[in-house]
């Protein structure tokens, strides 16, 4: 029997008998089916080895169309074949030389195991695709930043992602992440034509904290042929610029000038954070940084390369200056609860200071004492006092004075009080030169000077008035 007559059979058949689809698993075509314009496509297909005869139709009606490419055992025919755009595999795929748009639509494949067998016919959808400049769902907001941003929002503004000039047509929605799974939240979307053939898909959505109040992670995803975007989400993580935080105490940390900072933020089961600061006289806080979860992996974009971040959430700051001094907090999220933590930031310098000092002078009677501590940070009060309380009245200590004198970031702060020997029968009284008032415990600096009372012996003012702490160090000088 030649071809002919074994189509000509074929298409009376068809008439009589179809069993639709795969007799068995992996036999057979899926639909739809995705092929790129401009390049070679295939139809993908697979028959049992073997198969008696094929007829592809770019149609779904096969009874008013003609087969564009038949093969029967190994003998290809068909106008398709013929003028070089259809070919077919040993497996019964079909291929298309140079796809174009004329291409999309519905093609069917009916075959023959068998001279004796049913006819069984596959219906597959064939969808064109185009390369598109998008690569990724681009959300309006980040303004070309990447795949992830950081925005602090109004309640309810609307945030917009869309994909330009595409084909097929991408639908897009949006979606918030949480511990618990991306959940839906309402969104519009509109799908227009762009440049010809291609299709603009616009997703608007004003829920931004449908689960959470403070921050939330805005996902927009595409449901797009596979290969077509490099990524089918973007991610918009989203503060909320009314502040919802209850106030919560702040942690007080002191770190000495010159070391590391080390803030901790609990992330633990949390999805998304943010670390901002707020510096001394300023009114608002900003950003250091933020990070977002992202497949098991942390992403993050730190605003100021003078920060640094622990994979848990921890902020480094290496080699602390008094300009980084102010209220650092961290506002971190699952998606369904927002959690706070502040601190404190204080920056102290005492460089070279030793805590205790020691030192022996003669003096007279009555005078002045002045005690001098240089470079120092933050601001403290000095007191100037008697260490031995029998002494208290003998020895009277009276109109204290204090100066301070600022030196770029630190001060100078000195005490002047008067004193007096009430009781002759003194020759030594031990006072104490000290800071007050400080919770760091680094600071908490004294010196200790013994006053000797010698008979016919007297020094001049100028020699004997100072106790120094010269450069920061309690090491008392008699000039």
């Amino acid at each position: 029997m030649n071809a002919e007559r074994i189509l000509l059979f074929l298409v009376c058949f068809l008439f009589l008998s179809f069993d639709v689809g795969a007799k068995a698993k992996d036999i057979g075509c899926t639909s739809p089916q995705y092929v790129s314009t401009g390049s070679e496509g295939v139809i993908n297909c697979s028959f049992r080895k073997g198969f008696y005869s094929l007829l592809w139709y770019s149609s779904p009606d096969v009874f008013h169309s003609e087969a564009v490419l038949t093969m029967v055992g190994s003998v290809k025919s068909g106008p398709g074949y013929l003028s070089g755009e259809f070919d077919i595999y040993p497996n019964g795929s079909l291929i298309i030389y140079n796809v174009s748009l004329e291409n999309e639509g519905t093609f069917t494949a009916i075959i023959l195991e068998t001279p004796t067998s049913d006819a069984i016919r596959y219906v597959v959808d064939v969808i064109i695709t185009a390369p598109t400049l998008s690569r990724l769902p681009l959300i309006l907001e980040c303004r070309n930043e990447g795949r992830i941003c950081f925005r602090i929002l109004p309640l309810h503004t609307e945030v917009s992602c869309k994909i330009q000039d595409a084909r097929p047509a991408i639908s897009l929605h949006w979606m918030v992440r949480t511990n618990s799974g991306d959940r839906n939240v309402s969104s519009s979307l509109s799908i227009t034509n762009g440049t010809h053939p291609f299709f603009t898909s616009l997703a608007t959505t004003s829920a931004l904290f449908t689960f959470s109040s403070t921050l939330a992670l805005l996902v927009c995803k595409a449901d797009s042929p596979s290969g077509l975007l490099e990524n089918d989400e973007s991610l918009i993580l989203i503060q909320n610029g009314v502040e919802t935080l209850s106030s919560v105490p702040s942690v007080i940390k002191y770190v000495e000038r010159g070391s590391r900072l080390v803030l901790n933020c609990t992330v633990s089961k949390r999805l998304y954070f943010v670390w901002q600061v707020q510096k001394p006289l300023e009114t608002v806080f900003s950003n250091i940084l933020f990070a977002v979860f992202v497949e098991g992996n942390l992403q993050s974009h730190i605003e100021d390369h003078g920060y640094n971040l622990h994979s848990e959430g921890t902020l480094f700051i290496d080699d602390v200056g008094t300009e980084d001094e102010g209220t650092y907090r961290c506002i971190s999220s699952n998606g369904m609860e927002d959690d706070l933590l502040q601190y404190d930031v204080t920056v102290f310098v005492i460089d070279g200071c030793e805590g205790q000092h020691y030192c022996v002078l003669e003096m007279e009677p009555e005078g002045d004492l002045t005690c001098v501590v240089r470079g120092i940070r933050p601001w403290v009060q000095l007191k100037i006092i008697v260490s031995d309380d029998q002494s208290s009245t003998a020895f009277l200590l009276y109109g204290q004075q204090s100066t301070t004198q600022s030196n770029g970031d630190v001060f100078d702060i000195s005490l002047t009080s008067k004193y007096r020997l009430n009781d002759a029968s003194k020759t030594r009284v031990t006072i104490e030169c000290k800071v007050i008032g400080t919770d760091i415990e680094q600071l908490n600096l004294s010196t200790k000077l013994d006053i000797l009372f010698l008979n016919n012996v007297y020094c001049f003012v100028s020699q004997c008035q100072l106790m120094k702490v010269e450069c920061n160090k309690f090491s008392d000088v008699v000039e």
